[in-house]
């Protein structure tokens, strides 16, 4: 399945997989990759999405990956943190609210 925002010269699957990315790091090259080409999202909105993959990649601190994009003075467009985490039980949360769980 190929999705408008993820149309590059290479998928970012192919590429997490070969740099042996999971995770938050595998979400972090997600965000960098189809920056501002998802509709409701702009460039601005996905590279802060990946800044707190990043700080959660060297944390594991939620809240402090939170704190470090309220630093940056800017919103995430007022996203729940059950949004951002990649965690079983957010992940869970967040499917099933678009029910497909």
């Amino acid at each position: 399945m190929h999705f408008e925002h993820y149309r590059n010269k290479y998928q970012t699957v192919d590429v997490a997989t070969d740099w042996n990315l999971s995770g938050p790091l595998f979400n972090v090259l997600k965000y960098i990759q189809r920056r501002g080409r998802k509709d409701s999202n702009s460039t601005q909105q996905d590279l802060l999405k990946a800044i707190w993959y990043l700080v959660y990649e060297l944390t594991k601190d939620k809240d402090l990956c939170n704190n470090t994009i309220e630093s940056l003075g800017v919103k995430l467009y007022e996203v729940k943190k059950s949004e951002l985490c990649a965690c079983p039980e957010c992940r869970k949360a967040r499917l099933v609210t678009q029910k497909q769980l």
